[in-house]
């Protein structure tokens, strides 16, 4: 009887280990050359589309990587990052050939490519009525997905993904229509831009290509999405090394909730309330999420160790390409298409506020994006002088820029230290307000020792200490501990200048205290990032995900991207800018909101 209860549980074994059926995208991924059991982790949402979801409106924009011959991409005619563009090479006595050499190889040397894979809108709460009750859930569906292309030898999908538009049978009635303003060869008038936000993914030899009009797509819709709800920030957020598409979300969702919490407690957020309880009662962070996932890892062993260089340079890659365009062209024609106020009418000020939040490797991507977006913008005739004070520098439309823990070294802000070509020097011109956090306990930003990690703390105490006209030095401490009854919390958040006496001081003085044209440089060890998240390695690397970075977050958010009072004209837009928002418009506007020629306008 044992025996035959032996035989029986290796059959069992057998049968729930192993399968002979594939999974239903294993065609489209056997295409992709993106089959294998690590690289089905960065694009987990196509099959569980409801299961792994934001939890607030916004939207999920997934990039893979695949061999450039699958793809398409990038060529020397379809690439959209210029080695020679005149930020790069326009002064080669001030830049080294570093980041021309980096772009160079995305297209020379690199057998494979980061792609645009999928868009996910998470739209407003939907509400759903039966009968006399009614219920809302968070809305989603696909702006994009290159899953969809057309295969040689392709066959109908058997995958029925929702794309953005009215679902069958549905009316108008819950759709978001846009005032289009009057722009030349557009009549003024609504358009319903929600129904037509899909974009078709087409040929796969074209998918690199296709990413530019997906990324179209999302810039229609984000304008509709802002004018429709009303949000106050725009908060883009990139994760970093070894973070799977299902755990990025997660994280996505811990960040942002926490700010939200943060927000609403009304002990903490008194402290920026500059107009009493009215003024804390009207929502002051209502955000709009774009969170960016990428192939951040090989596999999950220990061996993983060595894809840190290759992943440090796709992170670096997806900087310079995919999250470039979206942090310096979708972004900026969003914030310049007139916004309408809570009446619904329009107004010429541009009031949302952006913040962009990267961690690790997603720090390092974010900060390369922030300083790149003139590598979009091909040379200008060589026998022409140059303008004067040289080629134009970044202007990134991002009030708020923050590298938690980040795995990107600090002497790319520093010519004089670099050797990579400082491609952050001009961190003091770019009107974004730069913060980096460091911990004690992040045990993952001790071990390189080729560089200088943003989130080490020796570094931290090294540069503050060395670097005094480049950053600026603070330490934050959270020591709130909430009892059951409001009236008995005790602690405090506070901040301590790091060349000071050593005190520290409400939070609510950093606005005060703080040099703008330096890098803001906090030391958290002290209660925010201090503990150990559990299934993570590097000590307390990924301690971002608790309330007390929540706190910080959102204390930054209020100092530097705090929303615009009624009387503030708003941010200022450059007219180039506007003028490209109102062709933008106008392609919004177009039947189908048809891409034609989009694409050739980022690479003109």
């Amino acid at each position: 009887m044992n025996f035959q209860r032996f035989l029986a549980a290796i059959a069992v074994i057998i049968v729930t280990s192993c399968s002979d059926l594939s999974t239903v995208l294993d065609r489209q991924e056997k295409n992709l050359a993106i089959d294998g059991v690590y690289e089905r982790q960065f694009h987990t949402a196509l099959y569980f589309p409801k299961g792994e979801a934001l939890h607030y409106p916004g939207y999920l924009v997934g990039i893979e990587k695949s061999p450039r011959d699958v793809v398409g991409g990038p060529t020397p005619a379809n690439s959209f990052a210029y080695p020679d563009a005149d930020y790069i090479v326009g002064d080669k006595a001030r830049w080294p050939s570093k980041t021309t050499s980096d772009i160079l190889k995305l297209y020379e040397d690199h057998r494979k490519a980061l792609f645009l894979s999928h868009i996910v809108r998470y739209g407003a709460p939907l509400v759903v009525k039966k009968g006399s009750e009614s219920s809302a859930l968070i809305d989603q569906c696909f702006v994009y997905n290159a899953f969809e292309s057309q295969f040689p030898g392709d066959s109908s999908s058997v995958v029925a993904w929702r794309h953005c538009g009215l679902r069958p049978g549905e009316s108008d009635l819950n759709q978001v229509k846009v005032q289009i303003p009057s722009v030349s060869g557009t009549a003024k008038g609504e358009r319903n831009i929600t129904r037509d936000q899909f974009q078709e993914a087409g040929d796969t030899k074209e998918i690199y290509s296709g990413g530019l009009k997906a990324l179209k797509k999302l810039e229609c819709g984000l304008v509709a999405h802002v004018n429709a709800e009303h949000y106050t920030h725009l908060v883009i957020i990139v994760m970093g090394w070894n973070t799977s598409q299902d755990e990025a979300i997660r994280n996505f969702n811990d960040i942002v909730g926490n700010m939200v919490e943060a927000s609403e407690d009304r002990q903490f957020a008194a402290r920026f309330a500059g107009a009493g309880d009215a003024e804390i009662a009207e929502a002051q962070f209502k955000p709009l999420v774009v969170g960016v996932t990428w192939p951040s890892y090989w596999n999950k062993s220990k061996l993983d160790f060595f894809s840190y260089f290759d992943k440090a340079d796709d992170a670096d890659e997806l900087g310079l390409t995919w999250l470039n365009v979206l942090v310096n062209r979708t972004i900026p024609l969003v914030l310049a298409q007139p916004q309408k106020d809570k009446s619904g009418k329009l107004t010429s000020s541009h009031s949302l506020r952006v913040v962009l939040i990267g961690h690790s490797f997603g720090a390092r991507a974010a900060m390369r994006a922030l300083f790149s977006g003139p590598v979009l913008t091909p040379h200008a005739d060589r026998k022409k002088p140059q303008p004067a004070g040289g080629p134009a520098k970044p202007t990134p439309m991002v009030d708020l820029a923050v590298g938690l823990e980040g795995a990107v070294s600090v002497n790319r802000f520093m010519p004089s230290e670099s050797a990579e070509g400082a491609p952050y020097r001009d961190y003091a011109s770019i009107g974004t307000k730069i913060v980096l956090t460091a911990s004690e306990y992040d045990h993952a930003t001790t071990l390189p020792v080729w560089y200088k990690p943003s989130g080490s703390a020796h570094v931290w105490r090294e540069e503050c200490t060395n670097a005094t006209d480049v950053f600026d030095c603070w330490s934050a401490a959270d020591t709130f501990a909430y009892a059951s009854r409001p009236d008995k919390v005790t602690g405090n958040f506070t901040v301590c200048p790091f060349t000071g006496d050593g005190k520290c001081v409400p939070v609510s003085t950093l606005p005060a205290k703080t040099d703008k044209s330096k890098i803001l440089y906090f030391n958290t060890s002290e209660g925010i990032t201090r503990y150990n998240s559990p299934d993570t390695g590097g000590g307390a690397h990924s301690d971002i995900y608790r309330l007390p970075m929540g706190r910080l977050l959102y204390m930054l958010t209020e100092t530097y991207a705090r929303p615009y009072a009624q009387n503030d004209p708003g941010r200022q837009i450059a007219p180039s800018i506007i003028k490209d928002a109102e062709t933008a418009a106008k392609d919004c506007a177009s039947t189908g909101l048809t891409t034609a020629g989009t694409e050739d306008s980022l690479r003109q």
